[in-house]
């Protein structure tokens, strides 16, 4: 087994432990959801989308990455968002100053 096969396996292995951490806790697993809908999004953006409208996605190195991408609705529909909006956002906490 090569390093490139290797490193694959390794990152496999990493979804199914985070996919095995997420039926246990999903609410805690929400950031890494919400990072992946982020990444994937961003990706086919800015990398996908060009290459397909110049026609030359299908059969370039891209196209092993963009096939397992075009999957990401599938999160986007299962993130509860109304409790993402309530309970996620960037809460400023006031800081005490000791004089």
């Amino acid at each position: 087994m090569g390093p490139d096969r290797c490193r694959g396996v390794v990152r496999l292995d990493g979804v199914r432990d985070f996919g095995g951490i997420g039926i246990i806790r999903p609410v805690k697993m929400l950031p890494i959801v919400l990072l992946e809908i982020f990444y994937k999004v961003l990706w086919l953006i800015l990398v996908a989308y060009p290459l397909w409208a110049k026609g030359t996605l299908w059969g370039s190195p891209a196209e092993a990455i963009a096939l397992p991408f075009l999957w990401v609705p599938l999160p986007i529909v299962a993130v509860p968002w109304g409790y993402v909006f309530v309970t996620l956002p960037l809460q400023t906490k006031e800081v005490e100053h000791v004089h």
